[in-house]
This record gives C-alpha cells, sequence and structure tokens, in this order.
C-alpha cells in the first residue's frame, strides 16, 4: 500500500489514493462527504413518488370492487293499533331496502294472562333507500289493513319491538346485520 502524504488521502468508496482537498474522487466519481448518499436515496424517493398514483388508483379500485354496504338508520315516528310509522336514513355509500320486519310485543313476564305477539310486518311502500335519502315507511299488521296491533293495558308496561332486516345492492345479494328498535305500545 502506498504511503499518504499530507496533500493526499484515500477516497473513502473504492479506496484510491486522491487529493487531500478532492470532493469527488477522480476513478469512482464518489463525493467524499455526506452528499453521496443524496444520490443513493434519490432514486428511492423518485420510486416512491412514482408508486403514489399506483396506490391512489389501488385504492379507488378496491372501493368499486369492495363497495361499503347501506348504513341504514331506523327512528320511530309514530306507534298505533293501525301501524307504525318509522324514518330510515341511508347513511352509507351504497342503496338499500327494507327486506323485512319482524314484530315482537315486549311485556312483562310475570303478567298472567298476557301473551308475545310475533309476527311480521307488512311494508306499505317499500322502496330503494339511496345514500344520504330518508324514506319514511308505514309498516302495517296485515296486507289489507284489517288486523290491529295489540295495545297495551292500564297497568302493563309493554313495548313493541321492530327487528329490521336490510339488504344492499351490489353484484350480488348481501345480507346485513339485524338493527333493532322499540317503541311503546299503543293504549
Amino acid at each position: 500500500m502506498e504511503d499518504l502524504t499530507q496533500d493526499t488521502k484515500f477516497c473513502i468508496v473504492c479506496g484510491e489514493k486522491i487529493k487531500a482537498q478532492a470532493t469527488v474522487c477522480i476513478e469512482c466519481n464518489n463525493y467524499q462527504d455526506w452528499s453521496r448518499y443524496i444520490f443513493r436515496w434519490s432514486g428511492m424517493v423518485a420510486a416512491i413518488v412514482g408508486l403514489l398514483p399506483l396506490w391512489t388508483i389501488g385504492f379507488s379500485l378496491y372501493e368499486i370492487a369492495f363497495p361499503s354496504a347501506a348504513d341504514l338508520k331506523i327512528s320511530v315516528l309514530a306507534c298505533n293499533i293501525k301501524d307504525i310509522d318509522v324514518a330510515v336514513f341511508n347513511n352509507g355509500k351504497q342503496s338499500g331496502l327494507i327486506q323485512r320486519v319482524d314484530f315482537k310485543v315486549l311485556r312483562e313476564p310475570d303478567q298472567p294472562g298476557i301473551y308475545r305477539d310475533n309476527r311480521e310486518l307488512v311494508i306499505e311502500r317499500n322502496v330503494p333507500i339511496k345514500q344520504g335519502d330518508v324514506e319514511i315507511l308505514k309498516l302495517l299488521p296485515s296486507k289489507d289493513g284489517s288486523e290491529e296491533l295489540p295495545i297495551k293495558k292500564e297497568s302493563q308496561k309493554c313495548k313493541y319491538k321492530l327487528d329490521f332486516n336490510p339488504s344492499r345492492f351490489s353484484d350480488k345479494y348481501q345480507q346485513e346485520p339485524i338493527s333493532s328498535v322499540e317503541c311503546d305500545c299503543a293504549t
């Protein structure tokens, strides 16, 4: 190995002898200070910046392939013996539809002679609920409206429980989780 003089040093990349004041090696063209790392990382930064548009495209395609479900929020407006009026708001990104409403009467179990009524209610006018829309649905005890819902007697504690079975529209039918609401029985 050659000896160094005061006016020479070894290149920190290739090990060749260069002038002591040299900032770039004349053999391998590498910088002799921290700036040599900039060029090494600039390719990596350019690759990451180049991939960003692909990430956004990929995310958009994922949203198209796997859309968010309808997020139906249900609120009872009125409970009476002829019908139950509910407001349905779609907070999701897909249209939704209430397929079926199961009706139960919840009463105190210790009251003698009180029955539990379980049935499916009829949706008077069932329409798709689009994103951001609110629909008012009228739930009937029978198709012809001749039946009535059970009423609360004077000293009873009674509630109607409504289990909504929504579904969303997409390329295949998907059942959503059941959501339940309660309202006081009609008197």
